[in-house]
């Protein structure tokens, strides 16, 4: 695995900060699904599969919120927070391995 820039590694961590924020129920959906894709696009010079990884974990998401926002931004259902659940676990686990020895809690990154 190559070694990513600290502009990278702030984004992945960045990235692993607004799920821990929505889980703490402090993002909605809506903004957690905003910033992860916006956090995609900023990763500079990061190869395809890896970016292709993220989009597909951020694209379940997406379709989330999407269905519940066509359906008059209903409650979410018991599947679909379990699913969403599940896809941030996954999603920040490889954040963690994209990271390598990197260890999030110590980086100062803001």
């Amino acid at each position: 695995m190559a070694i990513l820039s600290e502009y990278n590694l702030r984004q992945l961590d960045r990235l692993v900060k607004c799920i821990n924020s929505f889980e703490e129920g402090n993002l909605s959906l809506s903004s957690l699904v905003s910033n992860i894709e916006g956090l995609i696009g900023a990763l500079e010079n990061f190869s395809l599969s890896q970016r292709n990884e993220l989009i597909r974990k951020w694209g379940v998401l997406d379709e989330i919120f999407a269905v519940c926002l066509d359906e008059n931004n209903r409650p979410l259902s018991t599947e679909e927070r379990n699913l969403i659940n599940r896809t941030l676990y996954e999603l920040r686990e490889l954040c963690f391995s994209l990271m390598g020895n990197h260890d999030p809690d110590k980086t100062g990154f803001t």
